[in-house]
């Protein structure tokens, strides 16, 4: 073959194969184009889409507000209703009682009484947690004796440990420490919700232990009684508003199931934290009780 035959051949091949690649980069470039299109209508798609997620989202937002709003004006409501037929209550016990000499009627009017007390219980609880939930109940933290902690203790519990034989011992309670917290809060509230609740479920003729503990920067106050102990099944929801944990004490004592909750509430805008430690009577028949640790930040 002779060489412009040979270069022919050549050239023709040289040709194809440029027609070929531009054929293939038309195809590429066809194909990039479709892609944007494709991406544009996705894009749109999308905007479209989040925009009515949005809207739906910013509906059930308002929704939950509506809700929420509705709840707690009801929730007012009812504690103003029950607050006032819990005070017609507690006169007419006191007008009752005051002239009261049968025995049968006077326990009567005393049952009515300790209804009372536990329904007026409930509705400051949720009163308590409703205004530490939005911000309303507003607390300043200052120093607190310990020797006034333990005076708290026995002038308010006196009774209540005579009753059932309890001995108080705070041998190792350092009154002369002392703790940041707020005062009307942390006697009314945390000090009395643990101590009266190691009352209620110790046995008769039992002990209850209250000592203290210096921790670096914290002050421990520690709790502890020989009672029947926490069921695993309470103790996980104990500090739940949402679930129920109220049960009687030894004696049949009734609760509200909000204290422990305010308790922690309380602790953490205290800066301090609650730990609870339990053996329920069913697992350990001969190691039984419960101590409660409330860790302070120290003054």
């Amino acid at each position: 073959m002779d060489y412009k035959v040979k270069n022919k051949i050549l050239s023709r091949q040289i040709s194809k194969a440029y027609q070929d690649d531009k054929l293939s980069i038309q195809k590429l470039l066809d194909l990039v184009e479709q892609t944007y299109e494709d991406f544009d209508r996705v894009s749109k798609l999308n905007y479209r889409t989040s925009k009515v997620l949005e809207e739906e989202i910013q509906e059930k937002e308002s929704q939950v507000l509506r809700i929420l709003n509705s709840k707690k004006e009801l929730l007012r409501v009812l504690c103003h209703d029950f607050n006032n037929s819990i005070s017609i209550l507690n006169l007419a016990y006191s007008q009752a009682i005051r002239n009261q000499t049968d025995t049968k009627n006077i326990k009567l009017w005393e049952k009515v009484n300790k209804v009372c007390q536990i329904q007026n219980s409930m509705i400051t609880h949720v009163r308590e947690m409703e205004a530490l939930e939005t911000g309303k109940l507003q607390i300043a933290l200052q120093p607190i004796r310990l020797s006034d902690i333990a005076d708290n203790i026995s002038f308010i519990f006196e009774a209540a440990l005579k009753d059932k034989d309890i001995n108080l011992n705070m041998e190792t309670f350092n009154i002369q420490a002392k703790v940041l917290a707020e005062p009307s809060s942390v006697f009314n509230t945390v000090i009395n919700n643990v101590v009266s609740n190691a009352i209620k479920f110790s046995r008769p003729k039992s002990e209850i232990t209250v000592q203290s503990q210096a921790l670096d920067k914290f002050t421990v106050i520690s709790v502890s009684d020989e009672g029947i102990g926490i069921p695993k099944a309470i103790l996980d929801s104990l500090f739940a508003m949402n679930k129920s944990t109220s049960r009687p004490g030894t004696k049949g004592e009734k609760g509200t199931g909000f204290g422990m909750p305010l308790v922690k509430k309380y602790m953490e805008l205290f800066g301090g934290d609650i730990i609870v430690d339990s053996k329920c009577q069913e697992d350990f028949p001969q190691d039984s009780g419960t101590t409660i640790k409330l860790k302070f930040k120290s003054a």
